[in-house]
């Protein structure tokens, strides 16, 4: 399970947001597995009808953040579920984009694992022209860093500042 933040104003509300949650996150990580951390906010506000609660969420994926942020609703768990049936459309969105400009990447050489150590979750590969680069487990695509071995291909994308944002063995 990805790191999850829930953060709840009303401290009675937290065991009711994490029970409807974390489904819903775990429903998010089936369609990508590379989300890197989700924050999840609840406010809650009183009015002279009804409670109304407003939800924000968001989810850290490989060289962006997505989030979503409800109106206010009276019902909790209509909200949250509305929030994350938004949210899951901008990652399918992402992830769509993602693979199409990773399928239009010019043909390079393939870079290699340099170095690689799975238990503090980083490692380095090398690219053809001998630069080398930094990628974290979260940048492997479809869980693959445990399956990475030293000298291994892999294709890759940067982000603006030349850090790896996604890899996937070849």
């Amino acid at each position: 399970m990805l790191p999850l933040r829930i953060s709840c104003r009303d401290k009675t509300l937290y065991p009711v947001v994490e029970s409807q949650v974390r489904p819903l996150v775990s429903h998010l990580e089936q369609i990508f597995r590379n989300i890197i951390q989700c924050k999840v906010e609840v406010k809650a506000k009183d009015n002279t009808h009804a409670r109304n609660y407003q939800i924000a969420v968001s989810i850290h994926v490989p060289g962006r953040q997505l989030t979503v942020s409800s109106t206010a609703h009276s019902d909790l768990i209509a909200t949250l579920r509305v929030a994350f049936l938004t949210l899951q459309r901008l990652l399918k969105h992402y992830y769509q984009q993602l693979r199409l400009h990773f399928n239009e990447q010019p043909i390079a050489p393939p870079a290699r694992v340099s170095f690689l150590d799975i238990g503090a979750g980083f490692g380095y590969i090398t690219t053809g022209t001998g630069r080398q680069l930094r990628f974290e487990r979260h940048h492997v695509m479809r869980d693959g860093f445990t399956h990475l071995q030293l000298g291994l291909p892999v294709r890759f994308i940067t982000d603006s500042s030349s850090q790896v944002s996604l890899l996937a063995p070849l």
